[in-house]
């Protein structure tokens, strides 16, 4: 019998062929990313990976403050709000044959580095995220958590707004 995941991939993906346990890890989409959702989801699934959608929000400020905690303080944190609450976000389920930390150090391949300009080659920072001259804040499409720590941010964020998945 096919999972929900199998079903929705279809038959010809790289997870429904293994038919093993997998990892997942909870990423979001910033405005800019959730603009271009498409292409980032792409570079995804082009690196073994899968990507899905799980729901899209507005975030408010308190959300801000719980997903960066090390910004608290810093003298971009009104420009970051104001930036991570100008449009919706997305939470995207990354799933793969991986276990959790492996799953992690690959997502940080995929998504690259979190200055665009210094990311690597064919990363989704480097391709699609910007630095501004003018602003101490990155605009780099996607929050990528590397540990389960960082994760549990986010999930707190699923569990506000999209109360019919279960993380």
């Amino acid at each position: 019998m096919k999972s929900n995941l199998e079903n929705y991939l279809g038959s010809d993906n790289i997870l429904s062929k293994t038919d093993k346990r997998h990892g997942e890890v909870y990423c979001l989409l910033k405005p800019d990313g959730y603009k271009i959702s498409t292409e980032v989801y792409k570079v995804i699934n082009d690196n073994n990976l899968a990507a899905i959608e799980i729901g899209s929000f507005y975030l408010t400020r308190e959300d801000v403050m719980l997903l960066y905690p090390q910004h608290q303080n810093a003298p971009f944190l009104e420009e970051l709000i104001s930036y991570m609450t100008s449009e919706r976000v997305s939470i995207i389920r990354v799933e793969a044959n991986l276990h959790k930390n492996e799953l992690f150090n690959k997502l940080f391949e995929v998504v690259g580095g979190t200055h665009p300009k210094t990311a690597k080659s064919g990363t989704i920072r480097q391709l699609y995220g910007k630095e501004s001259e003018t602003s101490l804040v990155i605009y780099n499409v996607i929050h990528s958590p590397n540990s389960d720590e960082e994760e549990s941010r986010l999930k707190v964020l699923i569990h506000k707004y999209l109360k019919n998945v279960h993380v």
